[in-house]
């Protein structure tokens, strides 16, 4: 019964030696999809950005015009005016998402300091 189980995994592994030999070495590559899979030939990744970062840059272009408003260069006005253009965009930004998006949380739970509930209902519950 040995020889059998024997002669039978023996089998297999010619088998699969046999089948290591004749593959070519690109088979073993991974599949990264087709053009057509993925829609696209050079997929641009979304950007996320918030208000406060197109603040920090528009504050960081302005202060570089300060710097560099020295220098004669057709170059330098325009760090002001993108400076300005990037203010200007990041408040109407703040204005359109209405303020912060975050809300607290505790343990997982969101915090919630409705003033209809008195000191002794929120020590009650």
């Amino acid at each position: 019964m040995t020889d059998l189980f024997e002669k039978q995994i023996d089998e297999i592994l010619e088998q699969s030696n046999a089948n290591l030999t004749n593959s070519n070495d690109t088979s073993r590559k991974p599949n990264r999809g087709s053009r057509a899979e993925s829609g696209k030939l050079f997929p641009i990744p979304a950007i996320k950005t918030s208000p406060s970062r197109i603040l920090v840059s528009g504050i960081v272009c302005i202060l570089a015009w300060l710097v560099l408003r020295g220098i004669e260069s057709n170059l330098v006005p325009g760090l002001g005016y993108l400076g300005l253009i990037l203010l200007i965009f990041s408040y109407g930004m703040f204005i359109h998402r209405g303020g912060s998006r975050n809300k607290l949380r505790w343990r997982g739970r969101p915090v919630d300091y409705s003033p209809h509930k008195s000191w002794w209902q929120r020590f009650r519950d």
